[in-house]
């Protein structure tokens, strides 16, 4: 049974991830990065070059967005139908419907995508040289991009799997299969009595098997069809059946797969089951010691999975409120951008090095973009800056965010009173502390020394009110780092003041902690310092943080399936252990039983292991806790360390819990049985 649950547990998580991608059937991604035409460009200007390759070509071709208002479940396909009979005509015509409800994918025509900056990515539902056409096409408007596979269709699972199939994911998949290759061969090897006396009776192994197989082929008949029809229930009233084709391949794959494995590990044990002499198998004397050992093996693995998957989607679930409240505060940064930087940059050209960092240190001057750095995670793991001291792992009170002084004219920051802090000295670094944070704020002071002379900064200390949460404008590149910092240190870089070396500005260019207030002004000062052979593209902040807050959704619904079958797998294995312990000192734990021996130290070894496994799972939880509460202060979001000991606790208890359940099963069974037979 467990070998079609399993795989169609594991499979519908695949599919989940698979679903939650956009275009879908669509083969090739066309990238858009940079303009290097004069005067500005939007997507409207695409318009015609979309059509009339989409129409010469027979291709469909859509750039996708997200909307704005409830990013993780909307998004936006804007489109031309190169085939009347296509894939999108059907779309534009008709809608599309996810697997997952949740998702809404709109098809709209391409002449609707409005005046929006044609960076991005479009989508190809057609060949290689449809794509290059199309590339080359935007080219002779001043677009430079490239082309790359796009994992849109069902096979790509098979060919492209890692895109879809996280680590999470994978282990579950990994520890599922070990289990079920145990089980299969310990519960073989346990019947070892009955093949003694097919053997007695003369059958040979080719009979046996063929036995087995078809006792195993009704079984999987059974499930199969109660799998199929509730299955085939839940989908009509979850999603009337959407993509459920494509599902079906994905679910036989899987099935196909472990099953596959299930067989070859059956004529394994079958074979070793064999071997054992005919009268010593009769009399049921085998030991099924590797069995055990095999099972408590895995076992160990599926609890510490269970134990870190727990704790990965508490983590997960924090990501997606911080995120969620986080999506509230681009209101006041609408069209706030980040100027993204190619790879190829730097160390080769240091006078161009040097002229984007001038242009990020200049617009935050000019009140055309704003700094916001948050160095909690400097703070914690470096010692005093320019001193010379070892590094060193600290734990800070309250986190600290670096900003120019143009944040506070974006961004709300209250004093004691409940009055808005507007201006700060103009010959001095000003630290904005909420009660309780001094050494924050002491640690924040120093860090702008940048590794010079930390008194000959001056600087300014103020007390702000408690309780507010400041805002990031996104992270870039880190989908974990947090949006929204509770109680933060505020180290204001007042304009004019230069106390941040500026080497410092090209690096806080590149890892987007310099955001620009729009498309135009960055591209105004891309121009003016000539940097546009290295800018691969001009971000909406807001559409990227809109991404970043889909794919945590996202990563929570996978959470939530991966913590479910490393759940399954750990009961299983403790039902596993139980029953093999207990068939394997059968006839000792019946003496004990009917001598008045307490339960308990029949199955003492089980036991001793079990809170063994226990004690390693709470200890970790304890020890990685302690080492993740040093960097919880907003160095990840949802800030889930100091839950850490609490989840290893539950996983623990619970995992302790299904074994002791499963002994008093197992114990039961062998009893009535054994009382019947005398």
């Amino acid at each position: 049974m467990l070998g079609v649950v399993l795989p169609v547990l594991l499979a519908l998580q695949l599919f989940l991830a698979f679903d939650e991608a956009e275009g879908a059937g669509a083969e090739f991604q066309v990238v858009a990065q940079q303009i290097t035409a004069d005067g500005r460009l939007s997507a409207t200007d695409l318009a015609p070059v979309l059509q009339e390759t989409a129409v010469e070509f027979g291709a469909d071709i859509g750039m996708v967005a997200f909307d704005m208002t409830d990013p993780t479940h909307r998004k936006h396909v804007f489109a031309i139908a190169g085939r009347d009979d296509g894939e999108v005509a059907e779309r534009l015509a008709g809608g599309y419907r996810h697997f997952s409800p949740q998702i809404e994918e709109d098809y709209r025509p391409f002449a609707d995508v409005g005046d929006v900056d044609p960076r991005g990515y479009y989508l190809v539902w057609g060949d290689r040289a449809d794509a290059d056409t199309f590339l080359a096409a935007m080219g002779r408007l001043g677009i430079t991009g490239e082309v790359a596979p796009y994992p849109g269709r069902v096979g790509d699972l098979a060919t492209d799997g890692a895109a879809f199939l996280g680590p999470v994911t994978g282990t579950a998949a990994a520890v599922s299969l070990l289990a079920l290759v145990v089980m299969i061969g310990g519960g073989v090897v346990m019947s070892a009595q009955s093949y003694g006396v097919q053997r007695l009776q003369g059958r040979s192994f080719g009979v046996a098997l063929r036995r087995d197989l078809a006792e195993a082929s009704r079984l999987l008949a059974l499930t199969a069809g109660v799998v199929a029809l509730l299955g085939g229930g839940v989908l009509w009233f979850y999603n009337r059946g959407a993509r459920a084709g494509e599902l079906l391949v994905v679910v036989l794959a899987a099935v196909v797969v472990f099953l596959g494995v299930i067989v070859v590990t059956h004529l394994g044990a079958a074979g070793l089951a064999f071997r054992v002499p005919i009268l010593a198998a009769v009399k049921g004397q085998f030991s099924a010691g590797w069995a055990l050992a095999g099972i408590l093996g895995v076992r160990v693995v599926g609890v510490l999975l269970a134990a870190g998957v727990a704790f990965t989607t508490v983590q997960t679930a924090m990501q997606v409120a911080d995120r969620s409240a986080e999506q509230e505060r681009w209101a006041t940064a609408a069209d706030a951008v980040y100027v993204r930087l190619s790879g190829q940059m730097g160390g080769d050209d240091p006078e161009l090095e040097s002229r984007y960092g001038a242009m990020a240190h200049d617009a935050v001057d000019r009140d055309d973009a704003v700094l916001v750095d948050d160095v909690t995670a400097d703070l914690s793991t470096a010692g005093d800056p320019g001193r010379g001291s070892p590094r060193q792992t600290r734990s800070l009170p309250c986190p600290v965010l670096l900003v120019s002084d143009t944040y506070l004219d974006r961004q709300q920051v209250l004093d004691r009173s409940g009055a808005r802090v507007s201006a700060v000295a103009d010959d001095a670094v000003t630290v904005l502390a909420p009660p309780g944070c001094q050494e924050s704020a002491r640690e924040g002071a120093a860090y702008v020394a940048m590794g010079g002379d930390p008194d000959s900064t001056p600087v300014v200390t103020q007390e702000v009110a408690a309780g507010q949460d400041q805002f990031v404008y996104g992270t870039l590149d880190d989908v974990r780092g947090a949006a929204l910092l509770r109680d933060a240190v505020l180290v204001v870089l007042p304009s004019g003041l230069d106390v941040v070396p500026e080497p410092f500005w090209g690096g806080y260019l590149t890892t987007g902690n310099i955001v620009f207030d729009d498309a135009a002004s960055a591209e105004r000062y891309v121009a003016e310092y000539d940097v546009g052979s290295i800018v691969n593209g001009i971000w909406s902040a807001r559409q990227h943080s809109a991404a970043q807050y889909a794919e945590v959704v996202s990563n929570l619904r996978i959470s939530l399936l991966s913590l479910a079958v490393a759940v399954v797998v750990m009961i299983v294995t403790a039902v596993s252990v139980s029953a093999v312990h207990v068939r394997r000192s059968a006839q000792l734990v019946y003496v004990r039983h009917i001598t008045g021996w307490p339960a308990w130290y029949s199955h003492r070894l089980v036991l001793v292991l079990e809170l063994f496994l226990a004690a390693l799972v709470i200890g970790a939880g304890a020890v990685l806790g302690q080492q993740g509460a040093r960097f919880q202060a907003a160095v990840f979001a949802g800030q889930a360390a100091q839950w850490r000991l609490g989840i290893a606790v539950a996983v623990a208890v619970l995992a302790v819990c299904s074994v002791l359940l499963g002994l008093r099963w197992a114990t039961a069974r062998l009893i009535a049985t054994r009382s019947a037979d005398s």
